[in-house]
């Protein structure tokens, strides 16, 4: 009755080799294991008052029965909304449209692809009675206020976007100065802001030259979250095309330096043509 085998209930705990066996006395039928009875009690105490955790005076009063718990299916509530159906005919105080027009063949229509810069964004009913459209208005034309530069009222240079039609080089060639006057018109009359078109035909320079003209407080009013810096030849895109940004005549680009009908300064090769938009 050899003791053969010791176990270290410390040892145990942190989970390293704690038994060693004779096997000679286990295979004689001698005692071979002893067991810790203090580690042993502490360790069937600890799972007793695990599994009582829940009947500790601080749980009083709680329930601690699972038989009625929600079984988490939302048909097993009571008490539950009444949901929509999905049919508007469950609906109640639902609107009585008994008597409308539901005959959309009759309805008035709409046309709107006319519009253009000389109509109004103002809709008017055609004369039937049955079609929206755009009120038209008298078509913008632009009068030569003479050869010369365009300038405010005040007489000092306004706003300008300039460019260069460089392939209509040289202007004097068969019909190169008809066609920039043309080109020049049109990116004026299509600009809100636009009073006037300056076409630039010298003797000097063989490239015809656009620049539209405006004031700084119409132009702002027009493009309030536009890019506004009036450094002296600045690239500014207007519909895709690119122009150069001049203005006051040395940049300072005042506000309060208005249009109000313009003013001409006689140069030679310069032609300043407002705009009347009829309006």
């Amino acid at each position: 009755g050899y003791l053969t085998t010791e176990t270290d209930p410390v040892a145990s705990a942190a989970g390293y080799l704690t038994t060693e066996t004779d096997p000679v006395a286990s295979a004689a039928g001698y005692l071979t294991t002893e067991t810790d009875p203090v580690a042993s009690l502490a360790a069937s105490e600890n799972a007793q008052a695990i599994s009582d955790v829940g009947n500790h005076a601080a749980f009083d009063g709680w329930d601690k029965s699972a038989s009625d718990d929600f079984a988490g299916n939302y048909f097993d509530l009571t008490n539950k909304p009444n949901l929509f159906s999905g049919n508007y005919n469950d609906l109640i105080n639902r609107p009585d449209f008994t008597g409308w027009d539901t005959d959309a063949s009759d309805d008035l229509g709409y046309d709107f692809s006319s519009c253009s810069p000389y109509h109004s964004t103002t809709p008017i009913i055609t004369d039937d009675g049955n079609t929206i459209k755009c009120a038209t208005l008298p078509e913008p034309s632009f009068s030569h206020l003479g050869e010369g530069e365009c300038r405010l009222a005040n007489g000092t240079y306004g706003l300008e976007f300039e460019r260069g039609y460089y392939e209509l080089t040289p202007w004097w060639d068969g019909d190169h100065a008809e066609v920039a006057l043309e080109r020049c018109q049109e990116a004026c009359l299509f600009q809100p802001w636009c009073y006037a078109a300056q076409v630039v035909t010298r003797d000097i320079w063989s490239t015809p030259y656009c620049y539209l003209i405006t004031d700084r407080a119409t132009w702002e009013l027009h493009n309030p979250n536009a890019n506004n810096p009036y450094t002296w030849g600045y690239g500014q895109t207007i519909d895709d095309s690119r122009y150069q940004t001049y203005c006051g005549g040395n940049g300072t680009c005042p506000e309060d330096a208005l249009w109000e009908g313009g003013a001409l300064n006689s140069r030679t090769g310069y032609n300043c043509y407002v705009i009347d938009r009829g309006q």
